[in-house]
């Protein structure tokens, strides 16, 4: 950096050992003090008449001593020793704005500081420095000053935003001039009185109409400072308008997407068999199966026996495009391992002993439409093996025929059991598990959404009534109902609530072990008594707060990180999700 870039202000440059490298002539001409005299004399001399620091002295300083801080990258930050005021003796008693910075070139080396003097007064500055105009001229977003409310100076980027291309077409017009007809009421209220109601350093959010009329959305970043005759406001602006327009279009969706999740809701409450709940969590289950029923993407539901993961099929069938087409239902564990092939795939007439017709098989029978595989984890290997090369190839050949068949299925899977645990111990395939499981929906247990529990109640009570008139449910036995944990879940409430209604008498049946796991469970090791105790106080606390991770993790006094790896070593990761702390 040379003294040239310098003609109009005063400026010297030190070097990293504080010694004057150069002083320029509009220095000079301020101090009477020529560049070879300033040499052999302090600094100070030049400015006061006893020992003080400039600041970019001080500057100096803070970088020898350390006191800079430094980004990533290594590159230091002199950002608040750049700018101030100070008060200097000679040649006259004055207020001088002054400028400090290091110079550092592009491997980060420092090699001096520079400083700029300048009068303190903002209105001359911003009037008589080509140097200030040049600099706002240059800043990469939009700027503004405004002075008794009309636009003063703007930059290059602000006529840009504006789309204008002369900015005396914008010097003088009232500050509202751009601002859109529905914000200049709020507009001109805070900016009336000197811009008395801005504050310094809020941002404030405006649509602006550029002269061809085109809708913007700004961000105004604003300053408030003071002038002669009463404060002038100087503001940068960042053009946020893409951004609103993506978030508008989001919003847009899941408006129309939750009216339609509350539509099809609505619908399924009609039917006599069919209740989901209302929770929120039920809720975002929903959205993701009205999303993930408009591909053709293979699904596992997962989820604990008897939350109705067979009904979740169904209704994504009923969805899906594919909802003209069959729907074939397959209970993977009721099929014994040497009919599994010949149920699946079918067979020719005579291919064995009583096969007097021809079968079509679920692959078939399926075709154009989706196989819904219940309890997908019971499969065997074998088994595994054969229906992702149909899966895959979406061909097969029937038992005891030579003709390659095809079938365009989609294939919605379920289990309660923990597939990536069946990966590890190596009884399931992990080809066959990255096929299926494309899209993973979760149906959450009773326990975890209580707000339900009521609510199914009441649906069950109507549903199994056989009275005309609507059944009354005694509030007590609603609250023993919502307060048991239901480990059997909705299949579990149908058997309590008919035999309630058969018997007259709520009775939960809970599963007792025998004497002998009973006896082996008192003789557990120091640390699985320990765990044993961990899981069992994390789910009461997840119990009390209705499933809310931060509030359980509060009422064990726990930081939420702590809570969350207890969970995911108890194996409760699949009902935990990470949040922001």
């Amino acid at each position: 950096m040379t003294q040239d870039s310098f003609l109009d202000l005063p400026a010297f440059f030190l070097t990293r050992e504080g010694r004057i490298l150069w002083w320029n002539d509009a220095c000079k001409t301020f101090t009477g003090l020529d560049e070879e005299h300033i040499r052999s004399i302090p600094l100070w001399k030049a400015f006061h008449t006893a020992p003080k620091k400039l600041p970019a002295e001080i500057l100096l300083d803070a970088w020898r001593s350390g006191a800079l801080p430094v980004s990533e990258s290594g590159t230091v930050d002199d950002t608040a020793y750049r700018s101030c005021v100070i008060s200097v003796e000679k040649p006259f008693s004055c207020t001088l704005w002054t400028w400090s910075r290091l110079a550092v070139d592009e491997k980060s080396g420092i090699h001096g500081v520079i400083q700029l003097l300048a009068p303190a007064s903002l209105e001359q500055a911003v009037e008589d420095s080509p140097l200030v105009r040049l600099i706002i001229d240059r800043f990469p977003l939009p700027v503004a000053l405004m002075k008794n409310h009309r636009f003063y100076l703007v930059n290059r980027a602000y006529m840009d935003l504006v789309q204008c291309d002369d900015p005396s077409d914008i010097c003088g017009k009232p500050g509202d001039y751009f601002i859109d007809e529905a914000d200049k009421p709020l507009f001109n209220r805070l900016n009336s009185n000197n811009h008395q109601q801005i504050i310094s350093g809020n941002t404030y959010r405006w649509r602006y109409r550029t002269r061809q009329g085109e809708l913007r959305h700004v961000i105004g970043h604003p300053s408030v400072l003071s002038w002669s005759d009463g404060a002038i406001l100087l503001s940068s602006l960042t053009d946020d308008t893409d951004n609103v327009l993506r978030e508008q279009s989001i919003l847009a969706e899941q408006k129309a997407l939750k009216a339609k999740i509350g539509d099809l809701l609505q619908r399924i409450g009609q039917q006599d068999d069919i209740f989901l709940g209302e929770s929120s969590v039920i809720q975002e289950l929903m959205q993701n199966v009205v999303t993930s029923a408009k591909s053709d993407s293979n699904i596992v539901i997962t989820g604990e026996t008897g939350t109705g993961k067979s009904l979740l099929a169904r209704l994504i069938h009923k969805l899906s495009p594919r909802s003209d087409k069959p729907f074939i239902s397959v209970n993977c564990g009721a099929i014994p391992e040497n009919l599994m092939e010949n149920e699946f795939f079918g067979h020719v007439k005579g291919a064995f002993t009583g096969a007097v017709n021809n079968s079509t098989g679920f692959f078939g029978a399926a075709d154009g439409g989706t196989l819904f595989l219940d309890e997908v984890g019971e499969l065997s290997l074998s088994m595994q093996v054969k229906l992702l090369q149909a899966i895959e190839s979406r061909a097969y050949t029937p038992i005891g025929s030579s003709k390659v068949h095809y079938s365009n299925v989609r294939l919605i899977c379920a289990t309660n059991r923990d597939l990536m645990h069946m990966l590890q111990e190596g009884t399931l395939r992990n080809d066959f598990f990255f096929r299926i499981f494309v899209v993973n929906l979760h149906v959450p247990p009773l326990r975890e959404r209580r707000e339900d529990i009521v609510l199914f109640a009441k649906f069950l009570f109507r549903k199994f009534n056989t009275l005309d008139a609507e059944p009354v449910i005694p509030t007590d036995i609603l609250e023993k109902l919502r307060r048991y944990d239901w480990p059997g879940n909705i299949r579990e409430m149908q058997n309590v609530i008919l035999r309630y209604l058969a018997t007259g008498t709520l009775r939960f049946l809970q599963v007792q072990t025998s004497s002998r796991e009973q006896e082996n469970t008192e003789f557990l090791s120091l640390e699985e008594a320990l765990q044993k105790t961990k899981r069992k106080y994390i789910v009461r606390a997840l119990r009390r707060t209705n499933g809310n991770k931060k509030e359980a993790a509060a009422l064990l006094d726990l930081p939420l990180r702590t809570f969350q790896r207890y969970c995911s070593q108890l194996g409760l990761m699949r009902h935990i999700s990470f949040e922001e702390d």
